[in-house]
């Protein structure tokens, strides 16, 4: 890139912390040390502010299963292969998934306990865990339900830290206190509250975090919600990423915010070094973030203090006269003007 230009890419944002410390790219730990200090500016950019960075802001829509209750189960105490009859286990709803699935939760008649489905189901069998402890089914009722949720792959978290949905309909709760107020939460309805939780990694490193609806889900619905996006790099193919690594890498920032970056990697660099210019740097970066944080766009609100008018713009047409508007301050013949009635 030309010296004169904005940082653009990857290599534009580690080549200006390199020269502004007059380091040499040749130098193959100091290279390193800049291009990680360039991949935590970014991260760190984001933290704590990314609601409020609308390039960050992604929209998605959670297609919610309804209960499956068709056909009947037999099952043995002490057991956890379940075998339906007249059962469409795998078969796919009108939502697009199976009626049944990995996770899903089932109760039997006679209990209270929730089950999850620990296997794939088929068309008439299914595994549950943890064991079954009930009484043997032969051609027992039974419901199959999701209380889980799985979110798109780059899910950071909401945009709304109050609610859920775009509707506001779906309160976010904190997990502790759904698992204390709906221990089971079996009983299905419109969904009121939601909470994330995480599975853990299994068989890879990503992470699989989960949203827990309560109630579940007493009929199919399509709750349209908008996330904040883990993805903050593109590739020069047009593929997304978590973190910087090619050179022609460019932050999904605004080209017009990215000397941000700059300051905060130049700040890493100079952590533990050499304090004045740390400080310096740091400076630098709050002064660009104070900016944009404060920059205004089309349509874009800020926080201000409304006071209903309608009651002094009353008084104001009407200042002698009316009940309730002070008409009688002004009668000096009772007396009232003295006593400020």
């Amino acid at each position: 890139m030309s010296v004169t230009e904005q940082f653009t890419t990857f290599a534009d944002l580690y080549t200006g912390v390199l020269n502004a410390v007059r380091s040499q790219a040749t130098q193959a730990s100091t290279t390193s040390q800049a291009k990680r200090a360039v991949n935590v500016a970014l991260q760190d950019m984001h933290l704590g502010t990314d609601y409020q960075f609308y390039w960050a802001e992604r929209e998605a829509n959670l297609a919610v299963n309804p209960p499956y209750t068709t056909g009947t189960v037999a099952i043995t105490q002490g057991q956890t292969s379940v075998v339906g009859t007249s059962t469409l286990w795998d078969t796919t709803n009108t939502q697009g998934m199976a009626n049944a699935k990995n996770d899903d939760r089932i109760i039997f008649s006679g209990s209270d306990v929730v089950y999850r489905i620990a296997a794939t189901p088929t068309t008439t069998t299914l595994t549950v865990t943890p064991t079954y402890i009930g009484a043997t089914l032969t051609a027992g009722t039974y419901k199959i339900f999701q209380e889980e949720y799985a979110l798109p792959s780059d899910y950071l978290r909401t945009v709304d830290v109050r609610f859920f949905d775009d509707n506001r309909e779906i309160q976010l709760v904190d997990r502790r206190k759904l698992r204390r107020a709906l221990p089971r939460n079996s009983t299905t309805g419109k969904p009121r509250w939601a909470t994330r939780t995480e599975l853990g990694p299994s068989g890879s490193t990503a992470l699989r975090p989960r949203l827990v609806l309560a109630p579940p889900a007493d009929a199919a619905y399509n709750i349209p919600y908008n996330y904040v996006t883990n993805l903050l790099v593109v590739a020069a193919d047009g593929s997304l990423q978590t973190g910087f690594s090619a050179d022609t890498d460019e932050p999904i920032v605004p080209l017009r915010y990215r000397h941000a970056i700059y300051y905060y990697a130049l700040k890493m660099f100079y952590e533990h070094k050499d304090d004045v210019r740390r400080a310096e740097a740091e400076a630098d970066y709050k002064s660009v973030m104070m900016r944009v944080l404060n920059d205004v766009d089309i349509g874009d609100r800020r926080m201000r203090i409304e006071p209903s008018i309608s009651h002094y713009a009353g008084r104001a047409q009407n200042p002698y006269s009316g009940a309730g508007h002070g008409a009688r301050q002004f009668d000096t013949a009772s007396g009232a003007f003295d006593r400020m009635e």
